[in-house]
């Protein structure tokens, strides 16, 4: 898997930058975040969890909080109004 990101980081990279959206198992996304950061203590990942990565110099770093439900709980709030 991180070579397939590094890969997309590197796409994104050559096409200016940016952001780039990349959906896979929580299962194989817990393993990636773990590589990135060995103190990350986490069982598993709840559907629609986001994390955000940077990519830079050729390396990940986790940018603020992990497997966040932010974007699930406010679409269901406007859902629900």
């Amino acid at each position: 898997m991180n070579r397939g990101m590094k890969r997309i980081g590197e796409a994104a990279l050559a096409h200016g930058g940016g952001n780039a959206l990349v959906v896979s198992s929580g299962l194989s996304i817990v393993h990636f975040l773990i590589a990135i950061d060995l103190t990350l203590n986490s069982k598993g990942m709840d559907n629609a969890a986001v994390t955000k990565l940077r990519y830079k110099n050729w390396a990940f770093s986790i940018i603020g909080r992990v497997e966040s439900l932010k974007y699930y709980e406010r679409g269901k709030a406007k859902m629900s109004n």
